[in-house]
């Protein structure tokens, strides 16, 4: 019996420590994410979460988890940044972006209308989760592309409609694997090119005039 007991209060005490292990981790990473979160609203920026996203939409949702634990560590604990939209924020500046970098799990990147160059522009390539991105209306040229294009082979949905990208960076969306939607609307594209780019990939959906 004693024996017992004592094998049953070691089970214990493992399982205790594996549990301060896993919540500690977890503390660590809802406090840098919500470092990273205010410093995104800090730059006028506006982040969503997973629990959100509903039908391809963000919506107003409660809040995730227990609302007894939620009540104790906050109500954003058990939520996971799902997108950051900086979208006509033309006080960003290249190095900005970085932040993004602490959110790890963030799969959507809204980037359109900011005076960020091709720096800024490429470190959202080494998001690993990536799946949409928002270049419109940036100076995204086609080097800069090709930069996000070899960091990153997640990406799904990309836009860049009035830019001055045009025919040569079609291989860089053909290097794509996942991408499935692009948006060129205003760019310098043609309809040979765009034509070509439908040819050899022909489940890609692609909006836009030319």
């Amino acid at each position: 019996m004693l024996r017992y007991a004592r094998v049953s209060l070691a089970a214990l005490f493992v399982a205790m420590t594996a549990a301060a292990v896993v919540f500690a981790v977890k503390s660590n990473y809802v406090r840098k994410m919500r470092q990273s979160v205010a410093e995104v609203v800090r730059l006028r920026g506006n982040v969503e979460y997973r629990h959100q996203y509903v039908d391809h939409q963000f919506v107003d949702a409660d809040w995730p988890g227990p609302r007894l634990v939620r009540a104790l560590v906050g109500d954003d604990y058990f939520a996971v940044p799902l997108h950051v939209d900086f979208t006509g924020v033309k006080t960003l500046r290249d190095d900005d972006i970085r932040i993004v970098t602490n959110l790890p799990e963030l799969e959507m990147l809204s980037l359109a209308y900011t005076p960020l160059t091709d720096s800024g522009l490429a470190i959202a390539g080494g998001m690993p989760r990536l799946k949409a991105l928002g270049l419109d209306g940036t100076s995204i040229t086609p080097e800069g592309l090709r930069s996000i294009a070899n960091a990153t082979k997640t990406l799904e949905e990309l836009t860049i409609s009035n830019t001055v990208l045009a025919d040569e960076v079609i291989p860089i969306l053909e290097s794509l694997p996942r991408l499935r939607y692009v948006d060129i609307s205003n760019t310098r594209m043609t309809a040979n090119g765009i034509t070509a780019l439908r040819q050899r990939r022909p489940e890609l959906q692609v909006e836009g005039s030319w």
